[in-house]
């Protein structure tokens, strides 16, 4: 009877490792992450300052909404100057 329950314990925990697993690799590839990276350099003119590149990548064949609109509508979102941001350019 403690051979069965052994067993029955390490299927149950592969199941929910096994499920894990897979709910992070769905969730990997479904999200969009942002990072920022904030470059100093003299070498980059003044009309640079300020200036935002988006990079999108590793979109893996998803499509984000309807023709990406979900994608376009957190680019747009991150272009938008942050209350914070107007405050010190006033």
């Amino acid at each position: 009877m403690g051979n069965r329950n052994r067993k029955v314990k390490i299927i149950v925990l592969t199941v929910i490792i096994l499920s894990v697993f897979a709910s992070w690799i769905i969730w990997e590839n479904t999200s969009i992450d942002v990072s920022r990276i904030t470059i100093f350099s003299e070498r980059l003119p003044e009309s640079f300052s300020q200036y935002k590149i988006a990079h999108v990548s590793d979109l893996h064949n998803t499509e984000f909404g309807k023709n990406n609109s979900k994608l376009l509508r957190k680019i747009r979102a991150e272009n938008q100057p942050s209350a914070r941001q107007d405050k010190l350019q006033a």
